[in-house]
C-alpha cells in the first residue's frame, strides 16, 4: 500500500510538473521564458545546427562551423514579439560573424546582425581612433572632428568616406545636373527571381513597365512589386496575370532615388523592361536566364563579385575589367557548379565580362548595364574587405563581443513581430562570410553555446 500510494505521489507530482511546464512555455506568465544550448545533450526546442557538411561533429560539447551559412530553428509553444539570441564562441580567422532572422520563408530573406567585426574590435582595442557611443551606436572616427553623434548626423561629411555597419543611415541625394529624358530605355536582358532596382527620378513620372512570365504555370509562388522612397514603401502592386504586361506609374514624385523591389521566387522570369528613366541600376547583383544576347558587359561598385550557376554549359572565365587603371585585368574562373565563387575588385569601379548566361552575379554594390548609369545613394557597406585607408568614418549599431578567456560572448536583438514563423518554429542563420569547405584555408568557429531570451 505505502509502495502503490508512493508511486501515485510521484505520477501526480510528474504530472503537475509537466503541467506546469507545458503552461509556462504557452502562457509565459512573467513576460519571458529563457534557453540554453550548449550542445551537450539533445535539445527539443533549438534544432541541431544544419548541413551538415558545413559543421563538424560535437567534440567536448562545442561545435565547429567550417562552412557559411549553417541554419537552425526555435521552435515555441505561441508567438513571441522580441528575441535576445547570444552566443559563446571562439573563432580563427572570421573578421565578419553575423546571426540572421528569418523573415520570408518564400525567398529565404534574412534580417542580418553582426555578432563579430574583427575590423571595429581592433580599432576599439587598440584606441588609434576616437569613439563616441551612445547605446549600442558607435561612431569611430579617424581624427576627432565631431563631439556627438547626432552633430555628425546633422553636418554628414563626404560619404565615400563613411563606411556603416547595421546602420541605416537615410538622406536625400539629389543629382543638381540629373536631366530627364523623353526616350524610352529598353533591357530585353531575360533576368530570373527577385531583383532590386535603384532609379532616379526629377521633373518627370516615374514609368516602368514589366513584362514576366513563369518557367513553370503549375508552381505556386507570389508576384509583389514594391516601391520605396528613402525606405517607406509608397505602392505595393501583387500581379496575378503574367500575360499582360505591368505598368509602374507615378506622377511627378518628389526629386530623389527610389528603390523598385520586384518579389518573386526564381520559378518567375522578367523578359523586358521598359522605362522612361535613364538612370537606374541593380542593387547586390543581378541573374541572368537563359537565351540572352552574348556577350554581356555589367559595371559594378562592388569590393568583392560573386559568381555562381547551376549550368555546366555555363561555366566560364569572366574578365574582371578595373576602370582608370590600365592593363588591371583579373580572370574570374568559375569552373564548378552550385559553387558561390568570390573575387576581390581592384579598383573603385569594374567592368564584367561575361560570355555566358544562365549565371548570378552578386556584389556587396551595385550593377549597370552602362557606366553612365552607375550611381550610388548608398553608403558604403562594412564587409570582410573593407579598407580602411580611405575611410575617416565608422557608423555602427554594433556591440564589441565580451571576452571570456579564450572565447567571447555576443548578444544580438530582433522583432519577431517582422519573422517568419511555420509550424511554430523560428528560422534562424549564422553566417561567416567567405568560409567555404575545403578551401584549405584554417578558418572556422566554435560554438559553445546559444542563449535564447524571448519576450512576448
Amino acid at each position: 500500500m505505502n509502495f502503490l500510494k508512493s508511486l501515485r505521489i510521484v505520477l501526480y507530482s510528474l504530472l503537475i510538473i509537466t503541467i506546469l511546464f507545458l503552461l509556462n512555455q504557452v502562457v509565459v506568465p512573467f513576460g519571458k521564458i529563457s534557453y540554453k544550448y550548449n550542445f551537450c545533450k539533445k535539445d527539443n526546442l533549438i534544432t541541431k545546427l544544419l548541413p551538415q557538411d558545413r559543421v563538424k561533429p560535437i567534440k567536448n560539447c562545442k561545435q565547429k562551423i567550417i562552412g557559411d551559412p549553417v541554419y537552425f530553428n526555435l521552435k515555441t509553444f505561441r508567438k513571441f514579439k522580441k528575441i535576445k539570441l547570444g552566443i559563446k564562441y571562439f573563432s580563427k580567422n572570421t573578421p565578419l560573424i553575423q546571426i540572421g532572422s528569418l523573415i520570408d520563408g518564400n525567398l529565404w530573406q534574412y534580417d542580418l546582425r553582426p555578432v563579430k567585426c574583427q575590423l571595429i574590435d581592433n580599432l576599439v582595442r587598440s584606441n588609434n581612433w576616437n569613439l563616441i557611443k551612445d547605446g549600442r551606436t558607435i561612431l569611430l572616427q579617424r581624427e576627432k572632428k565631431y563631439k556627438t553623434i547626432n552633430n555628425f548626423l546633422n553636418h554628414l561629411p563626404n560619404k565615400n568616406k563613411i563606411a556603416l555597419l547595421n546602420y541605416n543611415l537615410k538622406k536625400d541625394f539629389i543629382l543638381p545636373y540629373y536631366k530627364s529624358s523623353r526616350v524610352k530605355k529598353v533591357l530585353n536582358c531575360k533576368l530570373q527571381g527577385r531583383h532590386q532596382i535603384f532609379t532616379y527620378v526629377a521633373n518627370e513620372n516615374l514609368n516602368w513597365t514589366f513584362e514576366f512570365k513563369k518557367i513553370d504555370y503549375n508552381k505556386k509562388g507570389n508576384l509583389i512589386i514594391n516601391l520605396y522612397y528613402k525606405d517607406e514603401l509608397i505602392k505595393s502592386d501583387k500581379i496575378n496575370n503574367y500575360a499582360n504586361k505591368f505598368i509602374l506609374f507615378v506622377k511627378k514624385p518628389k526629386s530623389g532615388f527610389y528603390k523598385i523591389d520586384i518579389k518573386c521566387n526564381d520559378n518567375v522570369i522578367i523578359k523586358k523592361i521598359t522605362t522612361q528613366q535613364h538612370l537606374f541600376n541593380f542593387i547586390g547583383g543581378i541573374r541572368f536566364w537563359k537565351n540572352n544576347k552574348l556577350p554581356i558587359n555589367i559595371y559594378t561598385n562592388s569590393q568583392v563579385v560573386y559568381g555562381q550557376t547551376t549550368n555546366p554549359n555555363s561555366l566560364q572565365r569572366i574578365k574582371i575589367e578595373s576602370i582608370g587603371k590600365k592593363n588591371d585585368i583579373i580572370d574570374f574562373n568559375i569552373n564548378k557548379t552550385y559553387k558561390l565563387f568570390s573575387q576581390p575588385t581592384t579598383a573603385t569601379t569594374t567592368k564584367l565580362l561575361i560570355k555566358k548566361d544562365d549565371i548570378i552575379i552578386k556584389g556587396d554594390g551595385i550593377f549597370a548595364f552602362s557606366i553612365k548609369q552607375l550611381s550610388n545613394p548608398l553608403f558604403q557597406k562594412i564587409s570582410r574587405f573593407t579598407k580602411i585607408n580611405n575611410l575617416d568614418y565608422i557608423l555602427a549599431n554594433y556591440k564589441i563581443p565580451e571576452k571570456l578567456g579564450n572565447e567571447e560572448y555576443a548578444k544580438v536583438e530582433f522583432d519577431l513581430s517582422k519573422a517568419y514563423r511555420e509550424n511554430g518554429k523560428y528560422g534562424f542563420m549564422i553566417s561567416i562570410p567567405g568560409l567555404r569547405v575545403n578551401d584549405k584555408i584554417d578558418d572556422w568557429i566554435k560554438i559553445d553555446e546559444i542563449n535564447v531570451e524571448l519576450d512576448k
